[in-house]
């Protein structure tokens, strides 16, 4: 019975998170941002940022830029992109460097607790 219940919450929060997903991403398109550029700033992310190539951080900080712009205009990106522009908003660029970095840190925590 529970293998039951456990499908079908899985079910539910997969069919939530793409709703969710799509919604998130045309609010992210209409500034041209991706996903990674709206990521609070840890310290993880911070050394994830810093370990990047420097066009990431670039392209990262000129997209914020240009949102924060568009949104002060009150327009949106698609006025002034080209046809057909693919924006690859959900593109992974930063976040499995943050997985390693956070990985990396629980080793030494454990490490340091002598398991």
């Amino acid at each position: 019975m529970a293998a039951v219940a456990k499908v079908m919450v899985n079910k539910a929060l997969g069919t939530a998170a793409s709703v969710y997903c799509s919604f998130v991403g045309q609010k992210l398109g209409n500034f041209g941002l991706r996903y990674e550029d709206i990521m609070i700033k840890t310290p993880e992310v911070e050394e994830a940022l810093e370990l990047q190539d420097p066009h990431v951080n670039t392209g990262r900080i000129r997209r914020i830029k240009r949102g924060a712009d568009l949104s002060f205009k009150r327009k949106q990106f698609s006025d002034y992109a080209p046809e057909g522009t693919d924006l690859k908003i959900f593109r992974a660029e930063i976040i499995p460097m943050v997985e390693k970095i956070n990985a990396r840190d629980q080793e030494f925590e454990l490490l340091n607790k002598g398991w």
